[in-house]
């Protein structure tokens, strides 16, 4: 994940307006509010390593006979709004009521509580894709 930046900007007409992009992004179409009227004051402001949390839908589809699976199942997926390294990604699949349950444990977090909650919930290991899995 890209390092990312709040960029708070504001017109001579008073508008002040926010967005949330990689820091390394140089376009301007950002810098101008939705009446049309360009930025004159711009702050950069760094976020904190709260957690991102995301439900993944685990559905697949075999090649040859079309069928789909896990079509009702999702993993759940965690990564940091500040863009660092870090992420956890369940080992375990859930349904859709699971996963809504879980994702509240999570929303508001900073990197510390979550993976508190995450090893408290034994949900998987940090930072790997990569889950056992028997067939």
């Amino acid at each position: 994940m890209n390092k990312k930046q709040w960029r708070r900007y504001n017109s001579e007409q008073g508008e002040s307006w926010q967005v949330f992009i990689d820091e390394n992004e140089q376009g301007i179409e950002h810098t101008v509010s939705s009446k049309g009227h360009s930025a004159v004051m711009r702050k950069i402001i760094d976020p904190i390593d709260f957690v991102i949390v995301s439900a993944i839908p685990c559905v697949n589809q075999d090649e040859f006979n079309k069928t789909l699976y896990d079509k009702n199942l999702f993993q759940l997926k965690l990564e940091l709004m500040n863009g660092d390294d870090w992420f956890a990604f369940s080992g375990q699949k859930f349904k859709k009521d699971e996963i809504v349950k879980l994702i509240s444990l999570f929303v508001g977090l900073d990197k510390n509580q979550a993976e508190r909650v995450w090893k408290g919930k034994k949900l998987g290991n940090f930072n790997t894709y990569k889950n056992e899995v028997s067939f």
